[in-house]
Order: C-alpha cells, then structure tokens, then sequence
C-alpha cells in the first residue's frame, strides 16, 4: 500500500514527538516481536543501534534463546483476543543489559499503519529503590530500621489478619553493651550489633519479619510458628553467635535476652501492645540475668576488689538532691554504674559488714537477706538498674551480727546522668518497729 504523503508527514511527526519526550519508549510487533519504534533516549541507554526490525528479546537482553519468560506481551494478547478491555500492565524488572532497575507499563495500542502493536514505556526507578533501601535499611546492622520495621510489622499484622494466620513475636536484646563500649570502645559495640543483626538476617524465613526497635533491642516477627518453635529458632541464633565470637575471635561473649509472646492475627493486638507484651517477657529473663551476674561477681578477686574500693567515686553534687527526698536513720549512697555503695558506721557495725564502702553492695548486702524475702530484695534493686524506677521502698528481714532477723524498710531515690542512665542511688534503711 503507498503511504501519502500527508500521512509519511504525520508519521515523522509521531515519531519525533516520542523521540523529544527523552522517554525510554519502543514499540514491537506482537506476533514477531520486531521492533518498529524505540525511543533516541532508549537507543543510547540500551547501546542499540538501528533497531528497527530486529527482535526485542535478541537485543534487549543478555543470553535469552527465546521471547522473555516474564515478557507481558502473552498477557495482553489473551486480553485482546477475547473481546476484554486491554488494560496496561504494570511490572518491575533488572534488565541483564544495563543493569538498571526499570518500572515498565506496557499496553496495545493501535499502530501509525492500523494494526495492533505492543508499547512499553519505562520509567528507570533504580536510583529511587536504592535512596529508598537507604532510608529503610539500619546501616550497622543490615536490618529494617525502627521506622520502616513498625511499619512493615504493621502491614503484616494487617495481612496475618485478613489470612487469619498466628505467629509469635520476639524481642530481644543484646547484653552487657556498655560494658563492651566501655571496657573495648564503641568500634566493638558496633561490630557487636552488626554481628547481632548479620546472624540474624542469616537465619530468618523470607517470610519472616526482623528490624532493630532502638540502640541495642531487636524485633522478629516468625510467621505460622509457634511459641516453641520461634523459642528453638532464637536459641539456634544464640547458639550461632556464641560460635561466630569464637571463630572471629572476639574477646567478649555475646549473648541477649529476649522474649517471646505467641499471637493471632484475630486477636486484634496492636503493634504497640504486642512489641509491649514482649517486652515484658524479655524484662523478666533480663532480670534473672543480672541477678545471676550480680551473684558471680561475689567471686571477685581480692586485688580487684581493693581496686574498686580505691577508685569508688559518686556524683556528691547530686547526692543531696537524693538524701532530702529520703530520711534520717541509715542513710547510704550509691554509684549504679559500678554497684560500690556507701554505708555508716553504725549500720556497718549492726550486720557486720565487710566495710563503710562495699563494691558489688547488691549481692554483699543480699546475702544476709531472710531467704523469703530475698526475691523482693533483689527484684526491688534490680527495676531501679534498669532505670524502669525511680525509687523504691521494699520490706525485708536482715540478719545482724548476733544472728537476729531485723525487719527493716529500705526506700532510695535514683537520679540519672545527662544520658538518662541511673548514676546515683541514696536513701535510708531504717528498723521496723
């Protein structure tokens, strides 16, 4: 058929106009898949050269003995041979060529000659996927940060919802940070977390969930597992790292705490209540870890223990800010960040303490606690170690040095450093009478 010359005009108007859009545009044939149109922009991105007639799949891609498994050309066909409304189709590829990230809309339209024909106009997002990757993605540790993982944990409790699906979420939370930053430098707490999140990363199902919740807690979220199931996995995790500080030879041991809480998407628990429920398990195994450490520490060597005693030190500005909310009787002082106290002479002589400064007061001063109320003791103690309190009053019997059990109330006041960290404790012991 010979084409007018009015329409020749038409047709070099059409094809300028594409080629001036700088779009990444071409146009095949849907039963040869010859190319009939690809876009100048599209040309030089690709490397192509006169592709007019040449197949999409020999030239578009790498190594690809046929039509594209994921092409949506067949899709659309099937749209158009049925007598349906062709609607565009949406995808998102790595082209083998480039290597650029592409989002693809391809439809039917009719062609400049009357036929139908495939057009795809691409849009190359991978510049935006990796500034998105980047504000999703906790640097140290590889994992989604706090505000993307909230928000992930929030669509899949939408989806275990609508699937009516459980699961359990896990909390946890690496041990002895400071202490690794204090006694190694920051470089080792930050290999430390990032250890945490690579081995976690590692071991989790795609269908999993994981991001870090703050400094040194992590969420998982095991979906279909339950609560003994997601108990084995996070002990395996454990396990691992225990092996990896071993083969990488890390001077430290790592280890967290952590808690379990198994849900169901028809409960209707919040993302905030679920994080909170975990949180409380992982709170009650945290206490009995400090607990056990705060008993082995009674191991300690003379030498250090005199160390401790020559570099005892507290914050005596803030120390009157706590006595005045205390009152008279025993009154004592505490660093929290060392765990040496300070008691008078008086009390020192009443139950026979080893001396006025005692490092590791806890435990020293614990073990004359009446067995019955040793757990209120320590539990006591420890809410304000993990600055979840900011004072306490607790009721316990104490052994004096002619073997008597004194009822005793003991009540203190923390005050926090410029971090929000417990720094010092002080307060009062006094006699029940």
């Amino acid at each position: 058929m010979k084409v007018q010359p009015e329409e020749q005009m038409m047709n070099h108007t059409f094809y300028s106009l594409l080629d001036n859009m700088h779009a990444i545009i071409y146009v095949t044939d849907i039963e040869t898949n010859e190319i009939l149109f690809m876009s100048r922009t599209m040309q030089e991105e690709f490397g192509i050269a006169d592709p007019q007639g040449k197949v999409c799949w020999e030239v578009m891609v790498r190594d690809m003995g046929g039509p594209c498994p994921f092409c949506p050309v067949k899709r659309l066909k099937e749209q158009l041979e049925s007598g349906e409304n062709v609607s565009q189709i949406v995808w998102e590829e790595k082209n083998s060529l480039t290597g650029r990230v592409y989002a693809n809309y391809d439809s039917i339209i009719t062609w400049v000659d009357g036929r139908k024909v495939h057009l795809q106009h691409s849009v190359d997002v991978t510049d935006y996927k990796k500034l998105r990757v980047q504000a999703n993605v906790d640097e140290l540790t590889g994992m989604y940060n706090r505000r993307a993982g909230k928000e992930q944990l929030a669509r899949k409790l939408r989806y275990m919802e609508e699937q009516d699906l459980s699961g359990t979420i896990c909390m946890y939370d690496l041990n002895e940070l400071k202490k690794i930053n204090d006694s190694y430098g920051h470089v080792h707490g930050d290999r430390a977390l990032a250890l945490i999140g690579r081995v976690t990363l590692a071991n989790i199902r795609e269908e999993d969930l994981a991001f870090r919740l703050s400094g040194d807690e992590f969420v998982i979220v095991f979906e279909e597992l339950h609560l003994q199931e997601a108990r084995e996995k996070v002990e395996g995790l454990l396990k691992e790292i225990s092996e990896v500080t071993v083969l990488e030879n890390i001077q430290y041991k790592l280890s967290f705490c952590y808690g379990l809480v198994e849900f169901s998407g028809r409960d209707g628990h919040s993302l905030s209540e679920l994080i909170s429920m975990a949180d409380e398990q992982m709170y009650c195994q945290k206490r009995e870890y400090h607990i056990r450490k705060a008993q082995e520490r009674l191991k300690i060597s003379p030498a250090q223990l005199e160390k401790e005693i020559e570099e005892f030190d507290y914050d005596k500005e803030h120390l009157y800010d706590a006595l005045i909310q205390a009152t008279d009787n025993y009154v004592y002082a505490g660093n929290m960040k060392t765990g040496t106290f300070r008691y008078p002479p008086a009390m020192v002589a009443e139950f026979d303490l080893p001396g006025e400064i005692i490092p590791n007061a806890a435990a020293v001063w614990g073990r004359l606690i009446h067995p019955e109320d040793k757990k209120v003791f320590l539990e006591a103690n420890q809410v304000v170690a993990d600055g979840r309190a900011e004072g306490h009053d607790v009721r316990y019997r104490a052994v004096n040095r002619k073997g008597e059990w004194v009822p005793l109330r003991c009540t203190g006041h923390l005050v926090r450093d410029e971090y929000g960290r417990p720094d010092l404790f002080a307060g009062v012991i006094s006699h029940v009478r």
